[in-house]
């Protein structure tokens, strides 16, 4: 599985578990907001580039790039960042353990997929 895709399918795993949440609790809904702000298109151009855009953030950035170059890597480590400080502030305010620990299992998860892409940076997949 290429990166964007494997990133686009937790994205979507991520925020279908939050909105089972969200109707127990509606600030969940910011986090769901939040992976909303990142956009992702999978598909390959014919020079074999994705377009993303990650609307929300400190550098708000986008465009076309291959998987392998370092933009990449740091367009979804700001992500991260955000989504980090987003689930952290829900957490601290829903204070039910019960959705803290779920939340925080799936920021566990989309980590380990963002730790791992970034990582392997310019290298070939």
């Amino acid at each position: 599985m290429r990166k964007s895709e494997e990133l686009s399918k937790n994205i979507e795993d991520m925020r279908n578990q939050l909105m089972d949440l969200v109707d127990e609790d509606f600030r969940i809904h910011e986090i769901v907001r939040q992976l909303d702000y990142f956009h992702l298109d999978t598909r390959l151009d014919a020079e074999g580039m994705i377009e993303f855009r990650c609307e929300h953030g400190v550098i708000p950035i986008g465009g076309r790039v291959k998987e392998n170059e370092m933009i990449y890597a740091l367009a979804i480590m700001s992500f991260y960042g955000i989504l980090y400080y987003k689930c952290k502030k829900i957490i601290r305010r829903i204070r039910k353990k019960e959705y803290t620990r779920r939340i925080d299992s799936l920021l566990l998860n989309m980590e380990k997929v963002i730790r791992r892409q970034a990582r392997r940076g310019n290298q070939s997949n």
